[in-house]
């Protein structure tokens, strides 16, 4: 009968022991509480307000063009074009060149966010039920807005090749 080697047997187990204890470790140090990661707030506010206008939203940079009447804001260097027909009479409302922004198009009007200083476009259609949807919209927001009324908006979807 041979005799047992027990040093061998307890590094084994010893071995075996620490292997588990820093698999543990690792596993709880990548796996944190999903609670807590959150993701931005903006972006958090800008998917609650695109659903309360049941609307698309894009990100990329927006410039425009506003003449007497209307209002052009191009997207992405061409890929959307929104025209927006001013209401006589109300604020006209001046959309900057923005090299990062978030625009939300809708059947009840167009929402633009300037992502880096969080100040929104607001580009309601004249009746009621986009003027009850954009007063939600106004609840939700946390930043500052402009606001104002519009007789209707156009959406352009071009096309490159």
């Amino acid at each position: 009968m041979k005799p047992k080697n027990g040093k061998a047997t307890l590094r084994l187990f010893v071995g075996g022991v620490a292997v588990m204890f820093i698999a543990g470790i690792l596993l709880l140090a990548c796996n944190k509480n999903a609670a807590g990661v959150k993701t931005t707030a903006a972006h958090d506010d800008i998917t609650q307000i695109a659903e309360i206008v049941q609307g698309k939203v894009f990100a990329g940079s927006i410039s425009s063009h506003a003449d007497d009447s209307m209002l052009s804001i191009n997207y992405n260097n061409g890929s959307q074009f929104v025209l927006v027909q001013d209401m006589p009479g109300l604020l006209k409302v001046d959309v900057p060149t923005l090299a990062s922004a978030t625009l939300i198009t809708s059947i009840y009007g167009v929402i633009v966010n300037d992502a880096a200083t969080g100040k929104t476009i607001l580009l309601a259609n004249n009746d009621a039920g986009s003027i009850q949807k954009f007063e939600q919209v106004k609840a939700a927001l946390k930043g500052s807005y402009t606001s104002t009324l519009v007789y209707g908006v156009t959406y352009i979807h071009a096309e490159k090749s």
